[in-house]
């Protein structure tokens, strides 16, 4: 299991998830893994949810703001999930948010 991280991941899981951000005990290395599941839990919820609508939901507006707050910790995987070498069209749901958000935060230093 190369990319454990993102196989192991649940949308079912994503409070239990974001719960864990706010453990001030856990450690950058465990928080980077942390944050490679809640990204792929949140894109199989797009699929999975009733109405997946990623802008209205709470969970996501607060995970964003953490990866924001914690952009330089977290910059391969919001570069990655912006997939940039595809078109909007032709990516993940959560790449237009990753794409802001380098875009925000990470173009400059780049």
């Amino acid at each position: 299991m190369q990319d454990w991280a993102i196989e192991v991941a649940e949308a079912s899981d994503i409070p239990r998830y974001l719960a864990l951000f706010q453990d001030a005990g856990i450690n950058e290395e465990v928080r980077f893994a942390l944050a490679e599941m809640t990204i792929q839990a949140f894109e199989d919820w797009t699929y999975e949810a009733r109405n997946p609508d990623l802008n209205s939901n709470p969970e996501w507006a607060w995970f964003l703001s953490y990866l924001a707050e914690n952009a330089k910790v977290h910059e391969w995987q919001i570069w990655y999930w912006a997939g940039w070498d595809n078109s909007l069209d032709d990516t993940w749901q959560v790449a237009p948010y990753m794409r802001r958000l380098y875009q925000g935060y990470l173009a400059a230093s780049a």
